[in-house]
């Protein structure tokens, strides 16, 4: 019932109560205020009772959720999904730990599925060490929380192999040593078990546990003279008796390799022996006289990647042959270059063989004409020489890919290469030697960011180039194909391309233009007609990417839309796509500073890149 004031034709006017009107007012406000409290009161007890069947209804719905009745087959694989998810370090739990507290039923799953934890990744974090911006005792107390995190480690990496079971051991194990300096040799003793030796004990446990092991991935940075790491290298040769896979990355940062003295005091005879390992796959990044200090069964492997960790190391062609020559049934192989910054010769000594070959990998500095000549890989298929060291092109009578593609281009399936190390008159023949290449990258420059470039002439700055993939080399790729009749094979370059990748180099604004119609041209040419090629004819072209340097490309898909064409597969990318995101800078001498570069980008004050894919239509 609506409540009757007493004073309600004064309330909303101007009217002064009296003295005596004060207490009669005062008695309805107090009224007032007793009845609300027991209406809040009442709505308290009213919302307390409705979270409670609100608290049992969503209670008894989370028994209802899918998450709930998924089959256990499928909760397998996403478990197993997790667990291939690189975990490096951090101080989160490991995902397929983080699984296994969830629920008493996932847990039961988890710890009943050996395979799941048969990938152990233990990455020994840094020894921490002395800096000129650390407070008082934070030395002592980073030191204390890294003693704890190894402690921690090595219980992961025993309860891991315990819950493997009988299931070999997919292990990877990244360790570096602790800065050298005579403040760090004030607090640790490579010697010292407690110390800094400690860095062995996760990979100890392991071993402890089972030898039964399937690969390896191991990356060792050693910083120091008679580093405590080298030591892990005996106790890797205990678990080799089953494993199929092993990687090693040595890098030493106090010189560049280990020498002599060094690798006797680990083994006696100087060489870690790994002959009787049923090892297939091989793969060590390390310098050439460390690589020969580590011996596999090289004529029992079948993949084998080595080259050297750093690019101031030298590994020429020379250290390869030396090692392709004694490895005569591999069927992949991958070679990073480093010359040092330095040019090495080559002098071929005999011929290598390898008639099982399939796939080549050439990383690293360019290599002489001469090291292409002394290979023999009648069955080779997959050639990628996305080499990053720049230099001058060379023409086609000194070009170990020019030389490579000739040789073996007509049964290349898959062929990428860096185009500015050819020159323009070899670079159309030596792409209408590849008829059956069904996948294609083409670079301008090296792919890596970052990446040094040395010059091979001591003394002189870094040699900048730039490449260009012309329209009339795009045009040739074009097929001449009408809506009626498809194109056949001999109507245009590398006609069986289902998969073409282009990283491309700055160019003018107006040649920019013209090489993105001719793209676009390409793509829809090569879009034409039917999927399935028929005989003699142009094969479909399914994927497409293509990187620019600058210049917006947005309208490059709208436009292969307009005419038509579907745009699945299709990515356009290039940093700077658009005039409002173009960065301006400014160049300033600030007296008692020198001089200032200030960047400015209407938009954002960082790079920004645009990328264009094509959507699969309805």
């Amino acid at each position: 019932m609506e409540y009757q004031s007493p004073f309600s034709q004064r309330l909303g006017t101007n009217y002064v109560p009296t003295p005596a009107e004060f207490d009669a007012i005062n008695r309805v406000i107090d009224e007032q205020r007793a009845a609300a409290g027991l209406i809040e009161t009442e709505i308290a007890e009213l919302k307390r009772r409705l979270q409670v069947h609100t608290d049992v209804i969503s209670e008894h719905q989370d028994l209802l959720t899918p998450a709930r009745r998924i089959p256990s087959g499928i909760l397998s694989h996403i478990f197993f999904t997790l667990a291939s998810i690189p975990y490096g370090y951090g101080r989160k739990p490991h995902p397929v730990v983080t699984v296994s507290h969830v629920c008493h039923l996932w847990r039961t799953l988890a710890i009943d599925n050996p395979l799941l934890w048969a990938k152990i990744d233990a990455y020994v974090p840094l020894y921490p060490h002395e800096r000129d911006d650390r407070k008082p005792g934070e030395l002592e107390r980073s030191i204390a929380w890294w003693h704890k995190a190894v402690n921690g480690l090595c219980m992961r990496v025993e309860a891991f192999a315990q819950r493997a079971k009988a299931c070999p051991l997919d292990v990877s194990y990244h360790a570096e040593d602790a800065p050298p300096g005579l403040a760090l040799r004030c607090f640790v003793d490579p010697a010292d078990d407690d110390g800094w030796g400690k860095t062995l004990h996760p990979f100890a446990r392991l071993v402890g546990v089972t030898t039964h092991w399937r690969s390896l991935s191991m990356q060792l940075y050693m910083n120091m003279y008679a580093s405590p790491l080298l030591k892990i290298l005996p106790l890797v040769e205990g678990v080799t008796s089953h494993m199929q896979d092993i990687s090693i990355t040595l890098m030493c940062g106090v010189s560049l390799e280990v020498d002599d003295l060094t690798w006797r005091r680990v083994f006696s005879e100087g060489t870690m022996n790994l002959y009787s390992a049923p090892l297939h796959s091989y793969t060590l990044i390390a310098p050439y006289n460390d690589l020969c200090r580590l011996q596999p069964n090289w004529g029992a492997l079948s993949r084998l990647s080595i080259g050297s960790p750093y690019p101031s190391t030298v590994f020429g062609p020379q250290d390869a042959a030396n090692v392709l020559g004694v490895t005569p049934n591999l069927t992949h192989c991958t070679i990073k270059f480093s010359d040092g910054a330095l040019p090495t010769e080559f002098i071929p000594q005999y011929r290598v063989s390898l008639p099982k070959l399939r796939s080549l990998v050439l990383q690293g500095t360019e290599v002489p004409i001469e090291f292409a000549d002394v290979l023999d890989l009648p069955s080779l298929t997959h050639l990628s020489a996305l080499q990053t060291l720049v230099l001058p092109p060379k023409d086609e009578n000194n070009n170990a890919v020019v030389e490579l593609i000739r040789r073996y281009g007509r049964q290349l399936t898959d062929v990428a290469f860096v185009f500015a190390n050819i020159t323009p008159s070899a670079l159309g023949p030596i792409l209408d030697t590849l008829p059956n290449a069904s996948c294609l990258e083409l670079v301008a420059e090296d792919p890596g960011p970052g990446t040094d470039k040395f010059n091979p002439n001591p003394g002189q700055a870094p040699i900048p180039r730039r490449g260009v993939l012309d329209a009339h080399l795009l045009q040739r790729l074009t097929p001449d194909r009408t809506e009626s009749e498809p194109a056949l094979k001999h109507a245009c370059l590398c006609p069986m391309l289902r998969k073409l990748t282009l990283r491309l180099a700055a160019t003018e604004r107006e040649k920019d233009r013209e090489i993105k119609k001719r793209i676009i041209d390409l793509i829809s040419s090569r879009r034409r007609g039917s999927r399935n090629a028929e005989n003699g004819g142009v094969a479909w072209l399914e994927d497409v990417t293509v990187a620019f340097n600058g210049g917006p490309v947005g309208w490059m898909l709208k436009e292969l839309q307009a005419g038509g064409v579907g745009t699945e597969g299709v990515e356009f990318s290039a940093p700077y796509s658009n005039s409002e995101t173009v960065p301006t800078s400014f160049r300033l001498n600030v007296p008692g500073f020198g001089p200032l570069v200030i960047s400015k980008c209407p938009i954002h004050f960082f790079l920004l890149a645009q990328v264009e894919k094509g959507e699969k239509g309805p």
